[in-house]
């Protein structure tokens, strides 16, 4: 199993971390997994949750993953990173220097 307590927090470590989990996923045999039995427990917080596999993908892992993401890019833009829509989906481009602002 693979942890993501990595204690050490730099652009190598994410790095290494990154790499690891995609080895850990390559590796995975996709006869295990029937998402239509069984169920998934993890943490919400200081709450277990425990789901049926596919309520798990649907009603948490995906809003949890969607949730971090938009934030991620809330916080680059809060910081003055440029980051745009197409940076976030892959499918808008705009051209350099382009805003919604009128001023």
């Amino acid at each position: 199993m693979i942890s993501f307590s990595e204690s050490e927090q730099s652009f190598s470590a994410i790095q290494r971390q990154i790499t690891a989990t995609l080895n850990y996923l390559n590796e995975l045999d996709s006869s295990a997994c029937d998402l239509s039995v069984g169920e998934i427990t993890d943490m919400a917080g200081p709450v277990e949750v425990t789901l049926p596999c596919l309520d798990f993908l649907h009603r948490f892992a995906l809003p949890n993953f969607f949730f971090h993401l938009s934030m991620v890019y809330a916080i680059a833009r809060s910081a003055g990173i440029g980051a745009t829509k197409g940076d976030f989906d892959g499918f808008h481009q705009y051209p350099t220097g382009f805003s919604f602002d009128d001023s």
